[in-house]
């Protein structure tokens, strides 16, 4: 998957940015991570969905070779909630409504944080 976005923390400007790739698609949101052997500490992919939901923006952790930092944004950008998912756990959902899902390397689930504000980009 080739990345498309960059993903930015305005509330931490000093947090390097992330560049995702936008998995819109079924086979891109039914795939994810899956069966990969890592992701880079600048990757990402992004799930969006056109409504907020808990159960709509929870994920599985089946057939993952490791952990991953999952970030879930709002209408408004800000962070919802922020989890580190455990490889091979069935289901992982936000604590409050997303319509946006960031699975990134699990080093850089110390960059987000509930209410912050961040911003998605295309990639000029």
């Amino acid at each position: 998957m080739t990345p498309t976005l960059k993903i930015t923390n305005r509330s931490k400007p000093e947090s390097p940015p992330l560049f995702a790739a936008d998995c819109s698609s079924f086979w891109a949101k039914f795939r994810g991570l899956m069966l990969q052997k890592e992701i880079a500490p600048y990757a990402a992919i992004i799930f969006r969905d056109p409504s907020e939901s808990r159960i709509n923006a929870a994920i599985h952790m089946l057939f993952m070779n490791f952990d991953i930092a999952v970030i879930w944004v709002n209408h408004q950008n800000r962070v919802a909630d922020v989890q580190l998912a455990r490889a091979w756990r069935l289901f992982y959902m936000p604590a409050s409504p997303a319509c946006i899902t960031i699975e990134t390397n699990s080093s850089r689930f110390g960059d987000f944080t509930i209410g912050d504000e961040i911003s998605i980009e295309p990639i000029e």
